[in-house]
């Protein structure tokens, strides 16, 4: 034990030599994580494909745009922070979704670096510092996003970057003189405008400065971020608005028809997150080693239990830290206050992310104090050796649980995709390999889906009545309908009340069995076109039938009857009368010129006699 201690002795004497020790087995523990836990599959979140896709619409000049649906409308829903990034990479990467990732496995290193400096910083202990530093690079949580094309990892290297710059910056300086000052606002507004929620640093900030007193550096942080922001703003703003303030306005962001936001739904949905981060995700981030098995079922009593005690070290922990706690006590009280607002269906380590080497410090620090009130009091007699006694429990205790954790992520990144989402590519690739590349394709999840099969999609509205989406199917021109079993309500609920309702439009092309995904083609020119009374056809109206056939006369009840024509394929038509859908008697056929040719006998809506076209009327709705 008196090595551990001399050891830790030397190093607090000489920093150099710590910094290069304590790198070195940093960077072994790094490159062993990572190389294990990377995943080179696409993700099967949706949002990584947009990102990727965003990426690519601005590195091939064609804007901020939704390049892979039929409109390719202007974007307003993600920041454009990290799909300029992607773009900025993408000569390293090609746009390769393997490459993209390894960009973001670079970034994580670099917010590791970061960290231990911080860190240093905020608790002045080298190897405390050095011991948390380890433990974040021992989360597997961190491995896992950084194997996946999103947002989190670069913002939380922004994150980490502001807050690094705005604490080291010296206020009693003249503000044009403030170098660490200007490249503060420079990262934190990069930090915005890869995720909104980098807005936390620029309020603990401002509390900061209003406590130091220093009005010109609060004005200057607030006018310059004001101006950097105001474009994207006011770009939301004149497309429709700010999509994450609509979504936290409803009662459930994907199911529009539940409503808005009452007043005690508020209070409903802050209590249910605070129960859910305090028993789930604060616990198992921080000790990636607690997984969450389900979120469908409540915590159990182990689960409270467990996520309370962590709950508490890390609040005495930030109580106890030597420098800039009220700066961290504002920046983790305003990105968890923010997180207890989002809809409690948008739950996860993922919106956590950002904050979970933080708030691993303060458990860190709180599990020293703890230790050290402990040694005083139990063992007084080793308080010289409570460090090397501290380290000792961390590498052969706390250490190896870790490791258990980043090996299970190990594991997990060389799973095949499940079967659901394995056919959902299935139909992808299908689609890629058997329809032109100007076909349209309507599916959920479509920048995952054109990712796959290089084909624009058109997503459904969420709209209960079936009709608003056959429209919209037909008014793009749509060629494919995939009807998945991925999981997401949006399938049933939009996608398969069309074919349901207008099944004349529809011919079931492929079938993917286990669980059944179905690939349809759609046939945007057949339909009706014409009078309606509730709901259904009456009156004049015209019916384009998938054979080339139309039917253009009366129709009563979602039936042709009463006068009418029927036109074949050739040009040629009949004239004549229906009764509930029924062709029977004489009726007068014409030629593809328009002129008289004969009369004509059907009977059930067979012809019987006379020359022309032996056709069999289409008695089909």
């Amino acid at each position: 034990m008196n090595a551990f201690q001399k050891l830790f002795h030397s190093l607090e004497n000489d920093p150099k030599k710590a910094g290069i020790l304590l790198a070195a087995s940093l960077l072994v523990l790094f490159f062993y994580n990572v190389d294990r836990t990377f995943d080179p599959k696409l993700g099967m979140s949706g949002d990584n494909a947009h990102y990727i896709i965003l990426g690519k619409s601005i590195s091939t000049g064609e804007g901020y745009t939704n390049i892979h649906q039929v409109e390719k409308l202007p974007h307003k829903h993600f920041p454009p922070g990290y799909p300029m990034l992607i773009a900025l990479t993408s000569p390293l990467t090609d746009l390769e979704v393997e490459k993209i990732k390894r960009v973001n496995q670079a970034l994580l290193l670099l917010s590791f670096i970061i960290l231990f400096y911080l860190f240093y910083l905020f608790s002045e202990q080298l190897f405390l510092s050095f011991m948390a530093t380890a433990f974040c690079m021992a989360n597997a949580h961190l491995y896992v996003f950084s194997s996946q094309a999103m947002s989190e990892i670069p913002f939380m290297l922004m994150l980490l970057l502001s807050i690094l710059f705005f604490v080291r910056s010296d206020y009693e300086k003249p503000l044009n003189k403030n170098l660490n000052f200007l490249l503060y606002i420079l990262l934190l507004n990069a930090a915005i405008y890869t995720r909104s929620m980098g807005v936390v640093v620029l309020i603990a900030a401002s509390i900061i400065l209003i406590q130091k007193r220093k009005v010109p550096y609060l004005v200057a942080q607030w006018i310059a971020s004001l101006l950097i922001q105001i474009p994207w703003v006011l770009r939301t703003r004149k497309l429709g608005g700010n999509t994450y303030i609509n979504q936290i306005m409803r009662k459930n962001p994907y199911r529009a028809n539940e409503g808005l936001m009452e007043f005690g739904d508020w209070f409903t949905r802050i209590f249910e997150n605070l129960q859910r981060y305090i028993s789930r995700e604060i616990p198992s981030g921080t000790i990636s080693y607690l997984n969450v098995e389900t979120y469908k079922v409540p915590p159990v009593a182990m689960e409270w239990l467990v996520g309370i005690g962590v709950c508490l070290v890390i609040i005495f922990g930030l109580i106890r830290i030597r420098k800039h706690r009220i700066f961290l006590i504002w920046l983790s009280l305003g990105y968890m206050g923010i997180l207890m607002l989002w809809p409690d269906i948008w739950f996860g380590i993922r919106f956590i992310l950002p904050l979970l080497p933080v708030l691993i410090l303060f458990l860190f620090i709180g599990l020293f104090e703890i230790y050290n009130f402990l040694i005083i009091k139990l063992l007084p007699g080793f308080k010289d050796l409570e460090k090397g006694l501290f380290v000792l429990l961390f590498i052969f205790i706390v250490f190896p649980y870790n490791q258990y954790a980043t090996k299970k992520a190990a594991m997990e990144a060389k799973y095949e995709y499940p079967k659901t989402m394995k056919n959902f590519f299935t139909a992808a690739n299908w689609v890629k390999q058997n329809t032109p590349k100007v076909a349209r394709v309507a599916c959920i999840k479509g920048g995952l889906f054109h990712i796959m099969s290089e084909r624009v999609v058109c997503s459904p509205k969420r709209s209960s009545d079936p009709w608003v989406n056959y429209e919209r199917f037909r008014e793009n021109k749509v060629d494919v309908i995939i009807i998945d079993n991925v999981g997401f309500s949006s399938t049933g609920d939009y996608l398969v009340p069309v074919l349901n309702s207008f099944p004349e439009n529809a011919k079931l092309a492929v079938e993917i069995p286990d669980p059944t995904t179905q690939i349809f083609k759609f046939f945007p020119y057949v339909g009706y076109k014409g009078e309606l009374k509730n709901g259904l056809r009456n009156g004049q109206g015209e019916f384009t039938y998938i054979s080339g056939e139309v039917y253009t006369g009366q129709w009563k009840d979602n039936a042709k009857h009463g006068p009418g024509r029927y036109y074949f394929p050739d040009g040629t038509f009949i004239e004549g009368a229906w009764t509930r859908d029924t062709l029977s008697g004489w009726v007068n056929y014409y030629g593809a010129n328009g002129r008289y040719v004969e009369r004509r006998e059907y009977r059930n809506n067979k012809f019987i006699q006379g020359d022309g076209p032996s056709a069999r009327i289409n008695s089909r709705n």
